[in-house]
């Protein structure tokens, strides 16, 4: 009986797994089926890409309609053309170097000296004295003397004559111009200095490469010539 009973259980327990497993159907029609799958297909014919897109394999591309394509572009910049400078036009012409003479133990130094436009700021009032109406140019000399007599001298460069060109200048024309007591009594042992400044007619101030400055040279208290005259050269440069 108990042998009946443990077979009769072996067999349902085996039916009932028959029974729950499923069995496979074949099917003969699918109504609709929407499936993502994997798919490699080969690329014949491209009509517009305006995307970068990473290909994984080679493809060959036989026709392209349109393609937009963005690829890394080294711009190199022009260099910067340069610029030619412009010349500067020099606004004076000035004393090359200071110039010294001795006569009779007085020592005269031209110590500087130069020319500028007579439109110079520097001459406006100038300009409106007779003296310096029709000036194209104005000079200025600065001038030191020295006397290592023992007596008292008396030099007067502030009088002399000044030559540019084919022009000949009288300082005494201009002689409430000058500043400093330059002209008449120095003192033994005495030194002096001034500036004369004068006005130019014929020649523009960057026309002047030299000039020519003289004078009487020195005598003494009593008016007795005590050495030959100054007879100057100054050469001058643009600046």
């Amino acid at each position: 009986m108990k042998k009946f009973l443990a077979l009769s259980l072996f067999i349902i327990i085996i039916a009932f797994a028959a029974c729950s497993s499923p069995t496979p159907v074949a099917s003969q029609k699918v109504v609709k089926a929407t499936v993502l799958v994997p798919v490699t297909v080969p690329v014949t014919r491209i009509v517009e890409a305006t995307r970068v897109v990473e290909v994984t394999r080679l493809v060959e591309v036989t026709r392209v309609v349109k393609a937009t394509v963005l690829v890394p572009v080294t711009v190199t910049p022009l260099p910067k053309p340069t610029a030619t400078p412009t010349p500067k036009t020099a606004q004076r012409v000035k004393l090359v170097a200071p110039v010294a003479l001795t006569r009779g133990g007085v020592t005269v130094m031209v110590v500087d000296g130069g020319c500028v436009d007579i439109n110079n700021p520097s001459f406006a009032k100038l300009r409106t004295q007779d003296t310096w109406k029709n000036a194209k140019t104005a000079c200025i000399l600065s001038i030191d003397v020295k006397n290592t007599t023992k007596g008292t001298i008396n030099v007067f460069p502030d009088q002399g004559t000044v030559q540019i060109g084919d022009e000949q200048i009288e300082l005494a024309n201009f002689l409430f111009d000058e500043e400093g007591d330059i002209g008449g009594e120095c003192l033994a042992g005495a030194k002096k200095h001034g500036l004369i400044m004068f006005a130019v007619t014929r020649t523009t101030y960057d026309k002047v490469k030299k000039m020519r400055l003289v004078f009487s040279g020195p005598a003494d208290a009593n008016f007795n010539r005590l050495g030959k005259g100054y007879d100057f050269t100054l050469a001058m440069v643009a600046k």
